[in-house]
């Protein structure tokens, strides 16, 4: 992995049940930590079932080997938010390849 294209400051976040001032529960997303990775976009495209067109942009975003993060969480760079479709560990030591959909993601 070249450590200069890691540009991007990615913020890792994770959906977590707390309870407001009135002791309803809310969801509510809070960062976890933050990291440098590369964002990628993903220029092959495939057909939907429905023959519909989506507004969805999918890239891929390469970082050092975090076993924190897993599917269920999201990453936010420059105001966009990226919803986590899979997560790959290649056998390069110390990489992890994230293949993410850009999109609002309120849980």
């Amino acid at each position: 992995m070249n450590i200069g294209k890691l540009r991007h400051r990615i913020r890792h976040q994770r959906l977590v049940s707390t309870t407001d001032a009135y002791g309803a529960p809310v969801k509510d997303w809070q960062t976890v930590n933050t990291y440098w990775g590369q964002i990628s976009p993903n220029k092959g495209r495939e057909p939907h079932e429905d023959a519909q067109p989506h507004d969805e942009t999918k890239v891929t975003i390469t970082m050092r080997y975090r076993d924190t993060i897993t599917a269920r969480d999201r990453l936010v760079h420059g105001g966009r938010i990226y919803n986590i479709v899979d997560i790959r560990v290649p056998n390069y030591p110390n990489m992890l390849i994230i293949d993410a959909t850009a999109g609002l993601s309120n849980g």
